[in-house]
């Protein structure tokens, strides 16, 4: 919700924006026996871990697969400089029922 309090306190229009097909660029790569106790140890210490991906014949190309970016109409927010929780809520409810409307017309 820190992007849409930023929009509100900047005045700054909010574009949904959603694409399709961008899962299929890679596949999971191999060798989980090795990698799964790597990652398990950076998400314990670092909080994060390493996607382990493979493209294109093993490489980090992606595969040559469509992917198609939807971008919908801006949703205008009034400038708050100090929006509280509620108004913040009442704005990302708005964004995600027009996320959810562009979904639905374009899945």
């Amino acid at each position: 919700r820190g992007f849409i309090k930023i929009a509100m306190q900047t005045g700054a229009s909010l574009v949904p924006v959603l694409t399709f097909g961008e899962t299929a660029l890679y596949a999971p790569g191999g060798g989980a026996v090795m990698w799964n106790p790597v990652n398990q140890a950076l998400l314990r210490t670092l909080g994060m871990s390493l996607p382990i991906l493979s493209g294109w014949m093993g490489t980090m190309q992606p595969y040559a697969v469509p992917v198609n970016t939807i971008v919908g109409e801006p949703f205008v927010v009034e400038k708050n400089s100090e929006p509280s929780s509620d108004q913040v809520e009442q704005v990302h409810t708005a964004y995600c029922a027009r996320l959810r409307a562009l979904y639905d017309k374009h899945k």
